[in-house]
Formats: C-alpha cells, structure tokens, sequence
C-alpha cells in the first residue's frame, strides 16, 4: 500500500481494495454456493439416557495403561470433569437416506440468492443470532473474549502510531519505507503461530501427562507467561525509544515484539474458549469475537487523543502496565476456572441439546 500511495496517491489505495472486493464478490456469488439444508428432516436422532459423559477438554485413557502415567488423578478430579446427563441428543446422528431422492439442480438454479421454498417453515435465524449474546452467561466465554481483546487492542495501538512516528522527525520515512518496517511484524507473527502451534501442542501434551492423563482446559494459559514479559517490553521500547528518538531499528523490533504477542494471546484466547466448550465452539467463539470488536472499536476511537495528551513515552508506559495486568488475570482463572466449567456445566449440555434441537449445531 506504500508502493501504492507513493506512486499513484492515496485514493489508489482505496480504489484497488475496491476493485479487489468486487473480485472477490463475483468468485463468492458464482462458486460459492449458499445452501439451506434442512437435516432434522433426515436425521434419527441417538439419545444419552443416564450416561456419565467426559467434560469437553477431557481426555480418554485406557484402564489397563493408567497405571503406567507419570502421576495418578484422584477421585475428585474424575468426578468433577464429568456431568450426568439424561435424554440428551447426542452430537453424531444418522441420517436417514435410503427412502429419498435427491436431483442435481442446474448451474442457473443454485445461483438464487433466496429460494422462496426456504421462506417457509421454522424461522430459525432469530434463535442464531441470540444464541452467541446469551452464552456472555457463561464466564469462562466472557473471559476468553476479554483476554482475546485486550490482547488484539495492541495491534490498534501499533497501527494508529506506527506512521506518526516514522513519518516524522527524525525518521522522515516514506510511505512505502513505512510500509516495508510491517516486515517485523510478519515476523512477529510467524513465530507466535509456530509457538502457539506447534509448542503449544507438545506442551499441552506434556502437562496432561503430569495431570495423569487428563487435559484441562487452563493448562493452555500457561503459554501466556512470556507475555508477561513481552507486552510491557514492547511497549516501552516503543514508547520510549520513539520519545527519546532512538535508532530506528528499536522502533520496528518493538512493533515485531507487539505483533508475537498479539498473534500469540489471541490464538491461546481462541483454543482456551475452545477447549473449554467444544459442542459450543462456533458459536462461542461468535461471542468471543463480538467482545473482542466492541473493544477493538473503542481503542480505535481512543488511541490518538490517549498518545497525542500524555506524549509516546508516558503513554506506552501507561500501556505497558495495563498489558501486565490484564495478562496476570490468568493465574485466577487458573486456579478457579475448573469450578467455574463444572458449575456451567448443566447449562452447557442443556444448550448444546437445544442446538441440536434446533439443527444449530455445526
């Protein structure tokens, strides 16, 4: 976009965005099709009729190879991380085809925006789009979209200061010089990826080994600890190299530093929300994300009145403390937030059926 502007100006930089949206429509309306398929017509469904059912992060483990895990998981553990449930769809129904025909529709026909047949009947959209506003009930949701949020707001941060910074003196870059310093934040981001990715699974791994066998949710936020760290190193690299004018090079590792740690909480936030409740997972992380946007919006708002009146490095040490405390607010949901699931957990299954009920569970 740099490139961009330098060369043909910045309304150009809007003009290929929208000539890319348009692209991108024509591929979506002509090979992506909608479809409306009605599966509570052709399912039988299969019940839990007083079947003890494992917790959604727990994981199975053969009686005859207990014995051989690093550490033994007590009673308690067992009881807590299940829930009895009664008359109860269960998730994996069998369809039922053999007495019905379906025929292929031409090209022309599946490219209808609406189908008048699809009008009639149970109007089930209200019921989705409640659904995700009604699980803020649960706290554990909450919280990951809170987490979630607080560590994607820094992303804002960077983006509505980067260019303040660099454009002026004494860096003087171009537009496109600017652009090309968003190389350390790719970067910033490959790495969170692989760490959240790949270490994180052998790590989670290896902590469900230490817990004899069984996974638990809050294992996951362990891989918030370098964060701790990273956030408020970030920040005042930021904040105070561009206060006190230092090389450039500190500028733009910072902003790689930020991005590592906003990839990284932001896909921990995501499995953590995940692995605590799985059958609900698209339409919790719909709630995670709606938290998330209204406080990505307001950082939008706020972020340049917040740096222009305490200046960068009052500013980003302001935002280096904030970044610690909302990240020590895992230690709690670490202790307590096992409780927190297994008192949900009634709940959890009582909305999960009535997803299934309602053919809204995907």
């Amino acid at each position: 976009m740099g490139f961009i502007n330098d060369g043909q100006g910045y309304q150009w930089v809007f003009y290929w965005c929208a000539i890319f949206c348009a692209i991108l429509l024509l591929i979506i309306f002509f090979f992506m099709e909608e479809t409306k398929f009605d599966r509570a017509k052709y399912m039988t469904s299969n019940h839990i009729e007083g079947q003890t059912v494992p917790s959604a992060n727990q994981t199975s483990t053969d009686p005859d190879t207990k014995d051989d895990l690093d550490t033994k998981h007590d009673a308690e553990q067992d009881q807590a991380a299940t829930t009895t449930l009664t008359n109860v769809s269960a998730p994996n129904e069998a369809f039922n085809l053999d007495s019905t025909e379906f025929s292929k529709k031409s090209r022309i026909s599946r490219l209808k925006p609406i189908e008048c047949k699809n009008l009639r009947g149970e109007n089930r959209l209200i019921k989705l789009i409640s659904r995700p506003i009604l699980l803020l009930a649960f706290p554990i949701i909450s919280y990951a979209g809170f987490i979630y949020g607080c560590n994607i707001v820094w992303l804002s941060v960077l983006n509505a200061t980067e260019s303040m910074v660099l454009s002026n003196k004494p860096y003087n870059m171009l537009t496109s010089t600017v652009g090309l310093t968003f190389i350390a934040p790719l970067i910033g981001t490959t790495l969170a990826c692989i760490y959240t990715g790949i270490f994180g699974d052998k790590f989670i791994i290896k902590m469900a080994r230490r817990n004899g066998g069984f996974m638990e949710a809050e294992h996951r936020l362990w891989l918030f600890l370098p964060s701790l760290v990273l956030i408020p190193f970030g920040c005042i690299l930021f904040g105070v190299g561009a206060y006190y004018e230092a090389h450039w090079f500190s500028i733009v590792f910072a902003m790689g530093v930020i991005s590592f740690t906003t990839t990284a909480g932001s896909q921990i936030s995501i499995a953590y929300c995940i692995d605590c409740y799985r059958d609900l997972a698209s339409e919790a992380l719909a709630t995670a994300i709606i938290i998330r946007n209204t406080m990505a919006f307001g950082i939008g708002y706020g972020v340049t009145p917040w740096v222009v009146n305490l200046g960068y490095q009052n500013a980003f040490i302001l935002g280096a403390f904030a970044g610690l405390a909302h990240n020590l607010t895992i230690f709690p949901v670490m202790k307590w937030g096992r409780a927190l699931r297994q008192r949900s957990a009634e709940k959890y299954w009582n909305t999960v059926k009535e997803g299934a009920d309602l053919d809204l569970n995907h």
